[in-house]
């Protein structure tokens, strides 16, 4: 399965949803973010019962801040 957009508003439904999901909290400027990303689209090729979800805390901000910050790179 291809990773997934999420979004704000759909974060918590994705959660709800699924068993396990993998959240990618990320930003095009980060380039932890960037050089993990081909990673996390293997696994989510490779294994079908897991959901990777890839957030955009640029675009999406408001879920990322209720975990405590953006990113432990950056606290």
């Amino acid at each position: 399965m291809p990773t997934v957009k999420s979004t704000d508003e759909t974060f918590e439904k994705m959660i709800k949803d699924n068993k396990i999901v993998v959240t990618d909290f990320w930003a095009s400027w980060c380039n932890p973010c960037l050089m993990i990303a081909p990673h996390l689209e293997a696994i989510s090729d490779e294994m079908k019962d897991v959901v990777v979800a890839k957030h955009n805390i640029d675009e999406e901000p408001n879920t990322p801040t209720k975990f405590g910050g953006l990113s432990p790179f950056f606290n």
